[in-house]
């Protein structure tokens, strides 16, 4: 019953009042107070439940968050995408498209790591916004994960720009790995079973050198991040197999005579310690006919480009190769005349015999010593049989160190000159 309600006209008389029975308004307001009163009593009484006791579990609780796609696969998200959050390995990264300063397209990434800490990271602007990423255990014994992003310009040839980033100690470590040929790097493997990954790109300094770029071939360049810290481990031995594999996919293209092909075998050979048989090989297989503008040397000493007038051009193919190798580290360098040069192609401060103090001292000797060195490093870039050339000028160079008379240096000289230029 409504107790705010009127009683209806069906409800009993009130009785008179020599009746000792409560009157009908009077017991209803009884009733109305109990009523209240039970229910205060119960509110309270709710209300210490929710203080003293744990409250009810929730009818749904909130799911952990899983990752979304695998560690150690790259993932590619596309300019045209729609902002996208990933989860990987602990990280989460959502991307989203942006412009750049110029108004060009890019990509706004924001990482997230494992310990929550946030770090923006935009890429530059292209004609296009495209990224590429990966989260991969780079070494087995340290299980923070690393994130790689790639972040490529678009075009024929170019190019990828290439980031490591991972949360150490409570910071963030960022490292740079250059600008790379090609639109996705290779995936970070293991290739000296030392628990730790490397990464593998391509020696970038052949692409064009020898050939156009269809036709050119590039030695690995095989780099390491560990904890923050980039290494190229290019020369260690425990790569071998690395490039004793690259070796036999580039040999068929040298002897069919591409020079692209040609440079990277011997360069590749070279890393294996099998460079002077790579060069008969070369010498036997490589284009002569190729109008190919060859790199030059330069004369001076720069950081700029070099003046017209210090290049040095060379004649042949593997004239120009044997400089170039040297120059990338991957032979001993050559002799090349310096412009202007008066001295020997030796630094006098450092002479002891008694022949190369008279090399220093006479102007005509130094003058022959330069032409020698020309020579042999031209006899060395066309021989075939390197190194019997080699012993043949450690016997010459013995012989001169003996020797103090000018006129009898002069022309031992001179005869070890002609005995090179008919090296072909």
């Amino acid at each position: 019953m409504d107790l705010g309600q009127k009683p209806s006209s069906t409800r009993p008389a009130p009785h008179s009042d020599g009746d000792k029975r409560p009157s009908w308004p009077w017991l209803l307001g009884l009733v109305a107070l109990g009523v209240v009163v039970a229910v205060l009593a119960g509110g309270e009484s709710t209300r210490t439940r929710s203080l003293s006791s744990p409250p009810a579990p929730a009818a749904e609780t909130v799911a952990p968050l899983h990752d979304t796609d695998l560690e150690g696969q790259w993932i590619t998200w596309k300019g045209d995408d729609l902002a996208r959050t990933y989860r990987v390995g602990g990280y989460s990264l959502t991307v989203a498209p942006t412009v750049d300063r110029e108004g060009l397209p890019a990509a706004q990434l924001k990482i997230i790591a494992p310990d929550g800490a946030a770090l923006d990271h935009q890429t530059s602007g292209s004609s296009w916004a495209n990224l590429i990423f990966m989260v991969v255990q780079m070494d087995a014994a340290d299980p923070t994960r690393q994130l790689i992003v790639a972040d490529y310009s678009g075009g024929a040839h170019c190019c990828t720009e290439v980031t490591v980033f991972e949360r150490r100690d409570g910071r963030w470590n960022r490292s740079e790995l250059g600008s790379w040929d090609g639109d996705v790097p290779a995936t970070p493997k293991d290739l000296d079973n030392d628990g730790r990954k490397e990464m593998v790109f391509v020696d970038q300094a052949f692409l064009y050198a020898f050939a156009s770029y269809a036709e050119s071939a590039a030695p690995p360049v095989i780099k390491q991040v560990h904890q923050g810290k980039i290494s190229t481990l290019s020369t260690e031995r425990a790569f071998r197999p690395t490039y004793a594999a690259y070796l036999e996919e580039v040999r068929p293209d040298c002897l069919a005579g591409s020079n692209g092909a040609c440079a990277a075998f011997v360069a590749t050979a070279a890393r294996l310690g099998q460079l002077d048989a790579a060069w008969s090989l070369m010498l036997g297989a490589y284009d002569q006919a190729s109008d190919w503008n060859l790199p030059k040397a330069c004369r001076i000493r720069t950081q700029d480009a070099c003046p017209p007038e210090a290049e040095l051009t060379f004649a042949t193919y593997p004239e120009a190769l044997q400089w170039f190798l040297g120059k990338n580290a991957y032979a001993s360098p050559v002799y090349i005349e310096p412009l202007n040069a008066a001295g020997p192609s030796f630094e006098c401060g450092a002479a002891r015999t008694a022949g190369e103090q008279s090399v220093c001292t006479v102007p005509a000797l130094a003058m022959q010593d330069r032409m020698l060195a020309m020579a042999y490093t031209r006899a060395s870039a066309l021989s075939r049989d390197r190194q019997a050339l080699r012993v043949s000028q450690r016997a010459f160079l013995s012989s001169r160190n003996n020797l103090a008379d000018p006129a009898a240096l002069s022309a031992l000289y001179q005869n070890r000159i002609e005995l090179l230029l008919a090296v072909d």
